[in-house]
C-alpha cells in the first residue's frame, strides 16, 4: 500500500501556501480541516491555498476504503499523493451453517464480518480457521484477496468428527452387535425391493461416499454414477466403486471385540487409504479382464493368473485382496451390526444358477436386493454379487496346513510364498470345515478376520463357513451360487491351490492409488 506523500513544490503565494491533492482514484473527495474542525474550501478541485499551521484531511470514494483524520501540517507548498485501498469482498459458505469462522489479515489482526459471513478486505494475504464440536477443525488456511477480484466465495465443509463403533462379546452365540459411540441410535436397513428403506449411514461418512465410477486404467475418474456419461454397459474403462479413505481401530480386550470407524484421522487409529474395487465380478477374459454390466463373468481362472489379467491393466492394478476384503467387512459390520449378511442384506445367488453382471444396476448405490429367493444377487455399497454366485480368489494371503502367511504389498504378492515378504499369522486356522464360531486378530494385521475356531452353526456365531484341505492353499471368499447357507462376507475357502480353476471361480478387480 502506498503512503501518503507530501512533497514540496514551491514558495508560499501572498502568505499561502499551495496544497495539492492527487488522489487514486482520481473521482475521490477530499475534505480538509483546520485545527477548530471548520471544512476549509479547494480554490480549485484539490488545490488549497492554506495558511502555515495544522490541518486534517479526509479522503472518501465509493468502493474504497477511507482515510479520514490524517494530518497535515503546513509549512510550505507541497503535493499529497493519497492512494486508497480497494474494498474486496469474500463470503464464506461454512457446513455445517452454525460453524465458528475466525478471519485474521496477515498480522494477525481478527477480521468483523457480516451477518452473512461477508468481509470487507483490503488487498493482501489472510487466513481463516473453522471449528464446531463434533467436527474436525480447520486451522490457518491461507488465502489471497487480489485487487481484480472484488468479490469471491470461500467454501468450507468441516468433516464430521464422530466416531461410529459396534462392540460384540465373543463367546455370545448371537450374531448380533452392539452399537456403541455416535452409532449407538442409528438404524440401517437393506433393500429387499425397490421400495426405500430407512438407513441412517447413507448420510454419514465414509459410507455416504462411497460411489460407483467408470475408471480408466490410470486412475482417472471418467464418470461417477449419476452422471450423464456414465455408462455401466459401455465404460470407458473399469465400472469400480470408489472407497474414500476413513480410519479404523479394531480390538479385542475383556472378552469383547470392538471395531471403530471415523471419516477423519483419530488418535491410535489406522488409516485406511482410498481404494477401488470392482462394482461386478471380473469380465473379460484371462488376456483383457474387464469390469462392466450385462457381461459373463471371467472364471476357469487360477488365482496367479487372475492376478496377471488384473496387473496387465496397469501400475496399481490387481485383484481382490484379504486386506481390502477385511476393510469392507468392518465397514459393513459397523453399518449393519449383525454377522449374519445374509439375513441383514438377503441371501444372494446361494441356491440357483450363475448369472451375469449388472442385475442390480437399478438399486444404484443402495445395499440389498430386489428379490430374496436364493437365485437373484445382492449389493453391497456399490459391490454387486459381493458373497454368493462365483466363488472371489482373494490375493494377499497364503495357506499351508492351515497356517495363514500376509503379505501387505501389493507388488509382491506371490501364490505358495512362506517367508518374507509374507508374515506368519499370530494364530493358526482351523483344520477342520465348519461354521466360524471366532475370529482372530493379529497386531500385525488388526482388520484382518479370518477363522480362529470353527463350531457355530448356520444362525449362531459367524454363521458362515471356512473350508480346509491339507498342504498349500490360496484363499478364495464369498462362497458360491450352489452354497446355500455357507455364503457370506466371513466364507473362507482355503481348500484350493494355486493351479486349481473351475466354471464358479473368478475374481474382482481393485485397484489401490496410493
Amino acid at each position: 500500500m502506498q503512503g501518503d506523500v507530501l512533497g514540496q513544490v514551491g514558495a508560499a503565494v501572498g502568505g499561502n501556501f499551495v496544497i495539492t491533492f492527487t488522489t487514486t482514484p482520481a473521482n475521490a473527495t477530499v475534505t480538509v480541516k483546520d485545527e477548530k474542525g471548520k471544512i476549509i474550501e479547494p480554490s480549485t478541485d484539490k488545490m488549497y491555498k492554506l495558511k502555515a499551521g495544522n490541518y486534517t484531511y479526509d479522503v472518501v470514494a465509493e468502493g474504497y476504503f477511507s482515510k479520514t483524520e490524517q494530518k497535515l501540517p503546513v509549512l510550505e507548498d507541497g503535493t499529497v499523493e493519497v492512494t486508497l485501498d480497494k474494498k474486496l469482498y469474500v463470503t464464506f459458505i461454512l457446513n455445517p451453517t452454525d460453524a465458528t469462522l475466525v478471519v485474521k489479515d496477515g498480522s494477525g489482526t481478527v477480521q468483523t464480518a457480516q451477518e452473512d459471513h461477508t468481509y470487507e478486505l483490503k488487498a493482501g494475504m489472510y487466513s481463516y480457521s473453522c471449528s464446531k464440536e463434533g467436527f474436525k477443525s480447520v486451522e490457518n488456511v491461507s488465502f489471497e484477496m487480489k485487487d481484480t477480484e472484488e468479490r469471491k466465495t470461500i467454501n468450507v465443509s468441516l468433516q464430521d468428527a464422530s466416531i461410529y463403533g459396534v462392540r460384540r462379546q465373543i463367546s455370545s452365540s448371537s450374531t448380533a452387535w452392539e452399537r456403541i459411540e455416535n452409532g449407538s441410535n442409528k438404524t440401517a436397513k437393506a433393500q429387499t425391493s425397490a421400495s426405500a428403506v430407512q438407513n441412517d449411514f447413507d448420510n454419514i461418512a465414509p459410507w455416504k461416499n462411497i460411489r460407483s465410477c467408470d475408471v480408466s486404467a490410470n486412475g482417472t475418474v471418467n464418470a461417477y454414477i449419476g452422471d450423464p456419461t456414465y455408462n455401466p454397459t459401455s465404460p470407458k474403462g473399469y465400472i469400480m466403486t470408489e472407497v474414500p479413505e476413513f480410519w479404523y481401530k479394531r480390538q479385542q480386550t475383556s472378552g469383547y471385540e470392538y471395531i471403530y470407524i471415523s471419516a477423519v484421522e483419530q488418535s491410535g487409529y489406522t488409516k485406511s487409504n482410498k481404494f477401488y474395487i470392482g462394482r461386478y465380478t471380473a469380465t473379460g477374459s484371462s488376456s483383457t479382464a474387464t469390469c462392466k454390466s450385462g457381461a459373463t463373468n471371467l472364471v476357469n481362472i487360477t488365482l496367479p493368473n487372475m492376478r496377471s489379467a488384473a496387473k496387465k491393466i496397469g501400475t496399481n492394478w490387481g485383484q481382490l485382496d484379504i486386506l481390502h476384503w477385511s476393510i469392507i467387512q468392518m465397514l459393513y459390520l459397523v453399518e449393519y451390526a449383525d454377522y449374519n449378511s445374509q439375513k441383514m442384506l438377503g441371501y444372494g445367488v446361494c441356491n440357483g444358477s450363475i448369472i451375469n453382471t449388472g442385475t442390480l444396476d437399478t438399486l444404484k448405490m443402495k445395499s440389498g436386493c430386489l428379490s430374496n429367493d436364493k437365485k437373484h444377487a445382492v449389493i453391497y455399497r456399490g459391490i454387486e454379487n459381493i458373497f454368493g454366485n462365483i466363488y472371489q480368489w482373494c490375493d494377499g494371503i497364503n495357506f499351508t496346513d492351515s497356517q495363514a502367511w500376509v503379505c501387505t504389498d501389493p507388488t509382491k504378492y506371490e501364490s505358495d510364498k512362506f517367508a518374507s515378504p509374507y508374515t506368519k499369522l499370530s494364530w493358526k486356522c482351523p483344520s477342520s470345515d465348519g461354521y466360524i464360531k471366532e475370529v482372530g486378530i493379529d497386531t500385525n494385521f488388526p482388520a484382518l478376520q479370518l477363522t480362529k475356531t470353527t463350531g457355530g452353526s448356520d444362525s449362531t456365531y459367524i454363521p458362515d463357513c471356512s473350508c480346509y484341505d491339507s498342504g498349500s492353499g490360496v484363499l478364495c471368499v464369498g462362497g458360491v451360487y450352489s452354497g446355500d447357507l455357507y455364503c457370506g462376507l466371513w466364507s473362507f475357502y482355503w481348500s484350493y491351490d494355486s493351479s486349481f480353476s473351475r466354471s464358479d471361480v473368478g475374481g474382482r478387480l481393485l485397484f489401490t492409488p496410493v
